[in-house]
């Protein structure tokens, strides 16, 4: 897309200044005709609510302020392959501050097997569009977990059973992500209600002393979740055709080339190191999503899982093309279908 090939020369010129001049000059931008466009990202998941973020783009070129905006205005319109339709207008939320873009929300839950088309409208930026398919329900279950040595170290190991459909090309990725929980309770002392968090040491006399009254619980979840790093030595996915089995994975990748049809198991490990927490406001629970995904959005994360940030501009690295799946501007919708597996190591001292 437009904004790699401007990444791509950008990182160039970096590289080239690092190397000759020791970083003791200013950054010189490339002096190209670039605009504002409209950027739209997230996941369209069967079974849960219209749910997309939308943005604009900064160009990287002489004259741009270089500072992320949220732009005024911002509308978008999505239709059904059933005839549906819903107008959508961008509002601030939680995050809009912190990834710079406007929430788009819908009750109506997304349809597996349908193809929603998105058209974001803005006077400035003009009309972007993409076009998201839902996949169809598959099956899929953990049949085995356990912590096992990997590479000297001890890494938690879940084997996970794919079944297949075998009805069309089928595109899988599993990840694995950590949900801060809070827990908290009330319960009644001397005639007040009073919150146990706020009465620690109350609390734990009362419980030593067996004299604790009734409590009511209360669990609440994160809206934010902390990646947890995942490998694969599976040499059906796409991470080992792209790396090895040592390397750090985001997410692991995986099309049915091999088993379509069929019922397939491979094996995934990971770092047990934010497992379990030491305070209560880092603890939470670990959820391994196992996801069917359209066939623009898994070559869409398989370029994300070729892109290292951290070596973006302090190697002569080959930049990587990221190609989404929105026309006229930026991002990319993918189109899921997922099963969650939840499992709890954490402890609360309640």
């Amino acid at each position: 897309m437009k904004w790699t090939k401007v990444i791509s020369k950008t990182i160039a010129y970096f590289s080239i200044a690092v190397l000759l001049n020791a970083c003791t000059k200013d950054l010189k931008l490339p002096d190209i005709s670039a605009k504002n466009e409209v950027v739209l990202l997230g996941e369209l998941v069967a079974g849960d609510s219209i749910n997309f973020r939308g943005g604009q783009s900064v160009p990287l070129s002489s004259g741009s302020s270089l500072k992320f905006e949220l732009p005024a205005g911002l509308a978008a319109t999505m239709t059904s392959s059933s005839g549906m339709l819903w107008t959508l207008n961008g509002r601030v939320d939680g995050f809009s501050n912190m990834v710079h873009t406007l929430i788009f929300s819908a009750p109506d839950l997304i349809q597996s097997g349908q193809t929603y088309t998105i058209t974001a409208q803005n006077s400035q930026l003009g009309t972007a569009s993409c076009s998201v398919t839902i996949p169809q329900p598959f099956n899929t279950y953990v049949a085995d977990t356990a912590t096992v040595l990997y590479s000297g170290s001890n890494l938690w190991r879940a084997k996970v059973n794919i079944i297949d459909d075998g009805s069309a090309m089928n595109f899988y990725t599993i990840e694995a992500l950590k949900q801060k929980v809070y827990i908290d309770g009330t319960f009644t002392y001397n005639g007040q209600t009073i919150k146990a968090s706020d009465n620690k040491d109350l609390y734990d006399s009362l419980k030593a002393a067996g004299t604790l009254p009734p409590v009511i619980w209360d669990t609440s979840y994160s809206p934010t979740y902390e990646r947890v790093d995942i490998y694969t030595d599976d040499p059906a996915t796409e991470n080992i055709k792209l790396s090895n089995a040592l390397s750090t994975n985001r997410r692991i990748l995986l099309s049915d080339v091999r088993f379509n049809g069929l019922a397939y198991t491979t094996s995934v490990y990971l770092d047990t190191t934010i497992f379990r927490a030491d305070e209560d406001s880092a603890k939470g629970r670990i959820v391994l999503l196992v996801k069917s995904v359209s066939e623009s959005y898994f070559n869409f994360l398989k370029g994300y899982e070729m892109y290292e940030p951290s070596t973006g501009f302090t190697s002569l690295a080959q930049p990587v093309k990221i190609d989404g799946n929105v026309t006229n501007g930026m991002g990319m919708v993918g189109g899921v279908y997922l099963h969650k597996f939840v499992y709890t190591f954490d402890q609360w001292d309640w």
